[in-house]
């Protein structure tokens, strides 16, 4: 890995740290607008993190007063962490095919040996 790689934002965006975090305030998010919990089943977090953005992604186009709250909600959130406003600005607002690139340079899909290495 070229030096400087770990203070590159796009390696943080890809961390689980940072997925959990955006989870966390995702979770918060949707709490605070709706009164109730964002519920994930799913154990990993890109598994969490997309399912968060599914729900996120169908309430947001409804384009209603619960959206606009949660969309407001979010931002408000994030944006205190580049790094997470970010995320949500690249996966969030972006295309299948965008969030798809996007996932794909994910952390979570380099396996543990390589990290290890």
């Amino acid at each position: 890995m070229p030096e400087g790689t770990y203070n590159n934002d796009h390696f943080k965006m890809g961390s689980v740290m940072t997925h959990q975090k955006a989870i966390r305030l995702m979770q918060e998010s949707w709490q605070e607008v709706f009164g109730e919990p964002l519920v994930l089943s799913a154990r990993q977090p890109l598994a969490q993190f997309q399912a968060a953005l599914d729900r996120f992604t169908k309430m947001l186009a409804r384009h209603t007063p619960d959206s606009k709250k949660l969309q407001k909600a979010l931002k408000e959130v994030s944006s205190g962490d580049p790094v997470i406003d970010d995320l949500f600005g690249e996966t969030l607002e972006a295309s299948a095919q965008e969030r798809s690139v996007a996932i794909h340079r994910d952390m979570d899909m380099v396996p543990p040996r390589v990290c290890m290495d």
